[in-house]
């Protein structure tokens, strides 16, 4: 705001993928996929919309993940993929929220991409099957022009909902 005084999109992308399974997970791990992937966007949205009300215009992309979807959810994921299902839920339910104020929203929802969330992961097999080369990846340009696509359509028009994936990606 200070440089440019207005805020044209926000783009909510912090994520943490501390993947193991919930019996005995870590509970810092657990605090911390709320906090980062929910909570996080959450704050930043509420910081940026009242600017953007104001402007009466603006665009909001939130990141989720295909784990976030029914078919996505893999067997170590479950507190990872109640963060992304939230996500999904708050993009829905704030566009009717915004969308009459001229601020439009998207999902977005890659599939596997190539970063190194995978390293972090702490479960032993489960970061193994993700760094081990046999799932086809994303690379972050590949999100991002798909980002830049549903921003940059015209004012009335409203890309609500992207999902991208490998071509070859597999069931995880």
């Amino acid at each position: 705001m200070d440089e440019y005084g207005r805020i044209d999109i926000l783009v909510n992308n912090a994520g943490v993928m501390l993947l193991e399974p919930l019996a005995t997970a870590d509970r810092s791990n657990i605090r911390q996929m709320v906090e980062v992937n929910l909570l996080g966007l959450i704050n930043l949205t509420h910081e940026a919309l009242p600017v953007m009300q104001e402007q009466g215009e603006g665009h909001i992309v939130n990141l989720s993940s295909v784990s976030g979807r029914e078919e996505g959810a893999m067997a170590t994921s479950t507190v990872y993929t109640t963060t992304k299902y939230g996500v999904i839920g708050f993009t829905k339910a704030l566009h009717d929220e915004v969308t009459n104020a001229g601020i439009r929203t998207t999902i977005v929802e890659p599939g596997y991409v190539e970063t190194e969330l995978q390293s972090h992961v702490p479960h032993d097999e489960t970061r193994a099957f993700l760094t081990s080369g046999e799932i086809p990846g994303l690379s972050a340009e590949d999100v991002a022009d798909n980002i830049t696509h549903a921003v940059t359509r015209p004012q009335h028009v409203s890309v609500n909902e992207v999902l991208i994936q490998p071509t070859q990606q597999p069931d995880i």
